[in-house]
């Protein structure tokens, strides 16, 4: 396989609904967006002939077979079993090995079948298109026509044209006879051939409609047609009256008159109340009030507007009819009784269409009721059904028909698309491609939506689309039509195809893409583009066009000139042929555009600008990625029809500054006018065009007058000196510092095999963790206050998120999907190098980077000459070569980083964002170390980024220890994790450890009572690792009576004595006031909230704590509106025995009571009285055992009390999630029924997406959506009071599924748990900060006032990713 891609599969709409082109001759790997990695699917393809293909190994080899494959899956997320089907679409290429088209090579010319003449002729006429430049030639259906003669109006679709004049054999023969003429003119002309299928309609004189009434619709096989068809019948009535009457049409006022007379008509009419019996939702006055408006516009086209059909009554009918009747009599004698099923069935509907929706669904549209179809009256539309047993005869015509041509023809440009059943057309293309592998299919879609658009395209594997230039109203509409259609990738693109380390060939991740083009200057449904541009504008219409990266087209007679419409019914002349071409023609001048729109396909020239450079100029760049060359293409048009000199000169020369050192004029072409007015003499046999155009082509131009420039300082400055009718095409050469640079990039930074990666991979074997979380991350608090100056901020956009690399990263990924490169950031990396100097800067203030720095250095000076459009590009390799490099290394230093799933990956790597070293923050180990003021080794983990980042509000001690297990433990961060809890550990204070730190650890704050269980718990996972935990020596802050230790006489305590001391403290009871209490310490806090007190309950073992007015739990929120009035008051005080403090202090007790009988503990229990009686660990843990059931368990709400002896009592009976806390930490306090309950309560009411709802919805105080800005007088809410009640916390999900995983047998269980993960993979990978939020509104709407990335949520989820791993979950006794 030549190309290798890569796709993810996703359950986005958005996504879905996308196109994904991709080249033949492919593999394909299918990766999956975050939300479905690591979910089986019952993933399956069909091929563009609908045969199911092997993609089990989650590959999908792509032959030379193009079209729609389809990928199908069963959504997970979605009970019903929703079926999710994307599309890859594969380009055809037209030909063989040598001389093979792709599709963006394409040059079509349209050509009516019947003006090409005998099949004789056709070489004769074709050369003129060759010489023209094209290579495909696009034929209407060469099928033979019905009484109108319309090219489109096909009397049989298994039989050919009279006009060709074939040999009298049979139809088989014919075919013979056609397919043996075009591989002749292909093998001499190389040209290839499409043609149109007509699938939604036949002529009115095909005998089949008596024949197979199922094919088509009548009033019999769709009643709800009746109404729209006496409608049409009053008018037939109307109109036949007004031709008797000889009423003059030829104003808008006889127009008006002649409403008036029809609204008359249908109030007096005798099928009115006929009429009305059909109608449901509108009444019969503002049903006729639409259709008045209807034929009036219809009217108005036909007979009086000025660019209409221009048509004369009553020699044309007033307006086409809906209906058709074989064989009918005048209109007032058109079958009535419609009773006679016989009667209905003659009936039968005219075809036509819609902007904007199909209308195939005949059963329910209103469309032909409200006279909103554009009719076509001389053909009947044909109904299929919803599959081929509502019309078997049908479906084998068409079959055949469209086998017949793809046997004959190249490809298929198919009528009236968006009219067509979608799954008419995917059937009919299948069988097609079963006979053309290759097959080219283009379509015009006017559905008026581009999500529409898609749809057709991915069900259908349309590879084209016909847009029209003509259409352009302005030069910045034509500007703005070259863009949109016209750009294949924009100039200095971002790169989306690296070989990865150990790959030999780059796989290019597949990226959505607009609809692919075939751009035409004019098509043969277009009117004659003298009607709507001066004659200037025929040149510059056919270079925008060229200059173009996609599918070019243009209709027979535009490069001739001819200057008037080619009627598709009307027109009888025949084409002219290369003798009677006259010599200044534009046939010369469009073979050298297209030759050079070839030319820059062929060489490299995939990227694309679209410039106005003033209102009458616009220039298209092509550049080559590759070799850094630019073509620019400048043309100069106009849209004044009224000016008296078509060909002016422009009012002053726009001038453009390039990087270049030298320009080559490839081409220039200049039309002016021999005299006026237009010359033209129509021909009578021959289609001919106006002789007095001079076109004058001059390539390789060595003087130029229109495009002149002078160089300073390695800039060009080129100044058009264009008028009305003229064009220009040069190449702007890189100097040669910029060509060294760009060979560079491509020929190193680009390679994976490249020895520049050498040095690099060496240079980071020199770098820690800590180094790492600065070269990745750092959050601009971190940088300020470690005085680097804060993060890099962008004009127009503002500040990254990190002043590491993956701060610019996230931007420059956003940007790759849109390839957006007007951003922001996109236009001050082309400013200058200030974003890689300030990433250098960085880095040289840092530890271990010396070597990183070199290599940074060295590739600056390699690249710094690139071209500042290039520099995005360049920029943005460098960037992911320094962080896969970086990820490398982290495979190293993090056991089982490289072999983790991408997700466990990200959350890994969140231990690296969060923990690293901050100046005056952490805790010094011992008491001589102190901080300087540029660096500290003591590790501190931020509770979150970029709210929790810096000082007293990093080191959090509940949060730290929360996260430790996830964050260190998982990861294989011991020396951290244990730093970490000997930091703590040291300044121990009334049986607790710190909520808070201030500067240099100092000042601790002592104002939470579960901080320190769960320090206890990181300390009895540490044991599991490293043994030698609990005779580590602690050099103390505080002796046991909580005094200051000076620090010229040291107190060490091992951390089993800190245990120890902590149950102590608490059998004791602790009851102190906060230090310096008041205002200066905590302005929203009441005094009563400063006095901390935690017991033991001697009855029930459980630890007691708190009141109501303070919170000692992470549920801690206190008021602080005035206004609303709950300053001061806890909004969840959480006071008595909170359930987690419960399990998490058994856990302890637990452990110590087996460390006591393994002869490592040399204590018993614990010390009552002051020594009168010792609470054994066994006893104390049976108390809790014994008590806790009969005490949380909450019969009537089948869930566990959240409390026990609140000072308030209904805060007891609360549903939160701190109950799942319970279940995995001390699974044995738990009977497995009542967790069982509990767990489908919990589900129903507080699960989310991404967290669980800390308060049920059926609560009164449930407020779920959290706005720390609210200043309104809601107690409940203002200034964020609602913290804890009801908003969604992520770190909890962790432990509601790690209790769902130990609890509950579930079925596929690995499957299920993925499902749940899904929104936090999809979360992780989007967020700016690559990390998992702290809390989300209700069902998981995003907080704009949540932190981005908090430790706990992502430590909580890698234990929980631990518990999976394990092969038996615990099981509650």
């Amino acid at each position: 396989m030549s190309n290798c891609y890569r796709y993810f599969l996703s359950v986005d709409p958005d996504k879905v609904r996308q196109i994904y082109r991709l080249r033949s001759n492919s593999k394909v790997f299918l990766d999956r967006d975050p939300e479905l990695d690591e979910i089986k699917l019952d993933l399956t393809c069909l091929d563009p002939c609908g045969r199911n293909i092997d993609v089990s190994g989650n590959e999908l080899e792509v032959t030379n077979l193009a079209g729609p494959y389809i990928l199908r899956f069963t959504n997970p997320f979605k009970l019903d079993k929703t079926i999710v089907e994307q599309t890859l679409l594969v380009d055809p290429v037209l030909g063989e090995e040598e001389g093979q088209i792709c599709l963006d090579d394409i040059a079509v010319q349209s050509h009516l079948m019947k003006c090409c003449g005998p099949l004789s002729r056709w070489e004769d006429v074709y050369k003129v298109s060759q010489q023209s430049g094209y290579n495909v030639i696009h034929l209407t259906p060469i099928q033979q026509l019905g009484i109108s003669n319309s090219s489109y109006s096909i009397h049989s679709h298994l039989s050919l044209s009279p006009t060709l004049q074939l040999s009298k054999g049979s139809y088989k023969d014919n075919l013979e006879e056609v397919s043996a003429a075009l591989s002749g003119i292909r093998a001499r002309l190389g040209l290839y051939f499409l043609t149109d299928v007509v699938w939604n309609h036949v002529s009115i004189c095909n005998e089949d409609v008596v024949k197979h009434e199922d094919a088509f619709y009548n009033l019999a096989n769709t009643p709800n047609l009746i109404p729209a068809y006496l409608v049409d019948r009053e008018i037939g009535i109307f109109e036949y009256n007004l031709i008797r009457a000889e009423t003059s049409l030829t104003s808008e006022e006889d127009v008006d008159k002649i409403m008036i007379l029809l609204q008359h008509h249908f109030e007096s009419s005798s099928v009115k109340e006929k009429i009305e019996g059909y109608l449901k939702d509108t009444s019969y006055s503002d049903l006729i009030r639409g259709v008045l408006g209807a034929v009036r516009g219809a009217v108005m086209y036909r007979f009086v507007h000025e660019h209409g059909l221009q048509y004369t009554f009553p020699e044309k009918n007033l307006i086409d009819r809906y209906f058709y009747v074989p064989n009918h009599n005048p209109p007032q004698e058109m079958i009535l009784d419609l009773t006679d099923a016989k009667n209905a069935a003659k009936i039968v509907t005219c075809n036509g269409w819609t902007m904007g929706e199909s209308i195939e669904d005949m059963s329910t549209t209103q469309a032909y009721l409200k006279r909103e179809v554009v009719i076509w009256g001389d053909t009947i539309k044909l109904r299929y059904g919803a599959d081929r047993s509502d019309s078997p005869w049908l479906w084998n015509y068409m079959t055949q028909y469209t086998c017949d041509m793809a046997r004959i023809f190249h490809g298929f440009r198919i009528d009236n698309c968006h009219n067509t059943p979608i799954h008419v057309g995917e059937y009919l293309l299948q069988r097609a491609r079963h006979v053309r592998p290759n097959l080219y299919v283009v379509a015009e879609l006017f559905t008026g939506s581009e999500d529409i658009d898609k749809t057709y395209i991915n069900k259908m594997g349309i590879n084209s689309c016909i847009r029209e230039l003509q259409n352009a109203g302005t030069p910045q509409k034509l500007g703005e039509l070259a863009y949109y259609y016209g750009e294949s990738k924009p100039c200095g693109s971002l790169v989306t195809s690296v070989a990865a380390t150990g790959e030999s060939v780059a796989m290019e991740t597949l990226s959505p893409s607009r609809p692919h083009a075939m751009l035409s200057d004019q098509t043969h449904d277009n009117p004659c583009p003298f009607d709507k541009h001066p004659v200037a504008n025929i040149l510059a219409l056919s270079t925008v066009m060229v200059s173009a990266k996609c599918s070019i087209g243009s209709n027979r007679g535009y490069d001739e000139l001819v200057p008037h419409h080619i009627n598709v019914v009307s027109e009888e002349r025949l084409y002219q042929t290369v003798g009677y071409l006259p010599e200044n023609s534009f046939v010369e001048a469009k073979n050298t555009l297209i030759k050079h729109h070839h030319r820059l396909e062929k060489e490299g020239y995939t990227e694309t600008f679209v410039d106005q450079v003033c209102e009458e100029v616009i220039v298209v760049t092509r550049h080559n990625p590759k070799t850094g060359a630019k073509v620019l293409t400048a043309v100069a048009a106009d849209w004044n029809l009224d000016t008296p000199d078509k060909f002016k000169c422009l009012p002053y020369y726009p001038s453009i500054r390039l990087p270049g050192k030298e320009v080559e004029v490839l081409l220039e072409i200049e039309a002016s006018l021999n005299g006026e007015p237009i010359s033209y003499e129509r021909n009578q046999h021959i289609i001919n065009g106006i002789t007095n155009l001079e076109i004058k082509v001059r390539e390789n131009v060595q003087q130029s007058n229109l495009v002149s420039h002078c160089l300073s300082d390695d800039e060009l400055f080129v100044q058009l000196k264009l008028k009305k009718g003229q064009i220009a095409m040069f190449r702007v050469i890189p100097t040669d510092d910029a060509l060294s640079s760009i060979s560079f990039l491509q020929q190193h930074l680009l390679n994976s095999e490249g020895e520049t990666n050498v040095p690099l991979e060496n240079a980071m074997k020199e770098l820690d963790l800590y180094s790492l979380n600065r070269l990745l991350y750092r959050c601009h608090e971190e940088e300020e206050v470690d005085g680097c100056g804060g993060v890099y901020e962008v004009p127009s956009y503002g500040k990254l998120v990190y002043a590491g690399i993956q701060g610019f990263l996230t931007v420059l990924d956003e940007i790759r999907q849109s390839q957006d490169m007007g951003h922001p950031i996109c236009s001050n990396l082309c400013s200058g190098w200030w974003a890689l100097e300030y990433t250098i800067h960085r880095l040289k203030y840092m530890k271990h980077t010396a070597a990183l720095v070199g290599w940074m250095e060295m590739i600056h000076s390699k690249v710094r000459h690139i071209p500042n459009y290039m520099r995005v590009k360049a920029f943005d390799v460098i960037l992911r070569l320094v962080y896969d490099a970086a990820l490398r290394r982290l495979s190293v230093l993090l056991p089982g980083f490289g072999l983790a799933s991408k997700f466990k990956k990200m959350l890994m790597l969140t231990s690296v964002q969060l923990v690293g070293k901050v100046i005056k923050t952490g805790i010094p180990l011992e008491p001589q170390k102190k901080y300087s003021d540029s660096y500290t080794d003591n590790v501190s983990m931020a509770a979150g980024l970029p709210h929790f980042s810096h000082g007293f509000m990093r080191c959090w001690g509940r949060d730290t220890f929360i996260s430790l297990p996830g964050l260190l433990l998982s990861t294989g961060r011991l020396k951290d994790a244990k730093d970490l809890i000997l930091g703590f550990a040291r300044t121990l204070r009334h049986g607790l450890i710190p909520n808070l730190l201030s500067e240099n650890g100092a000042s601790p704050r002592y104002n939470c009572r579960d901080a320190v269980w769960w320090w206890c718990r990181a300390v009895y996972l540490y044991y599991t690792y490293d043994d030698t935990i609990l005779s580590a020596n602690v050099c103390r802050k505080y002796d046991y009576s909580d005094s200051n230790i000076p620090e010229d006489s040291p107190q060490t305590s091992t951390i089993l004595d800190i245990l120890q001391e902590i149950l102590q403290k608490h059998i004791n009871g602790i009851d102190f006031v906060e230090w310096n209490a008041g205002k200066q310490l905590d302005e929203h806090l009441k005094w009563e909230g400063f006095n901390i007190k935690a017991w033991v309950d001697p009855e029930t073992g459980f630890v007691h704590g708190g009141s109501r007015y303070n919170c000692g739990t992470w549920m801690d929120k206190v008021g602080s509106s005035d206004y609303a009035g709950n300053r001061g008051i806890p909004s969840s005080p959480r006071d008595g025995a909170a359930i987690e403090i419960v399990s998490l202090s058994y856990q302890l007790v637990v452990w110590m009571h087996q460390l006591q009988k393994l002869g490592v503990n040399p204590y018993y229990g614990i010390e009552i009285d002051d020594g009168d009686y010792l609470l054994t660990y066994a006893e104390w843990a049976r108390k809790i055992r014994d008590s806790f059931e009969e005490k949380f368990w909450y019969e009537a709400g089948g869930f566990y009390r959240d409390t026990v002896s609140s000072q308030i009592p209904e805060n007891d009976c609360k549903l939160r999630p701190n109950q799942t806390i319970a279940m995995v930490v001390a699974p044995e306090l738990l009977k497995a029924d009542h967790v069982t309950k509990a767990l489908d309560i919990i589900s129903r009411e507080l699960e989310g997406p991404l967290g669980m709802a800390t308060l049920a919805p059926s609560d009164p105080e449930y407020r779920p959506f959290y706005d720390n800005a609210n200043g309104s007088d809601d107690y409940r809410t203002a200034n964020g009071f609602n913290y804890h009640q009801g908003p969604e916390w992520v770190w909890c999900m962790g432990y509601y599924l790690r209790a769902v995983h130990a609890a509950k047998p579930i079925p596929d269980s690995e499957v299920y748990f993925n499902v749940k993960l899904a929104p936090h993979r999809k979360m992780i990978s989007l967020s700016p900060y690559r990390g998992l939020t702290e809390l989300t509104n209700q069902n998981g709407e995003i907080c704009v006032f949540s932190c981005p990335t908090q430790a706990w949520s992502s430590g909580c989820m890698l234990e929980f990713l631990d518990d999976l791993q394990r092969t038996t979950p615990r099981v509650f006794e």
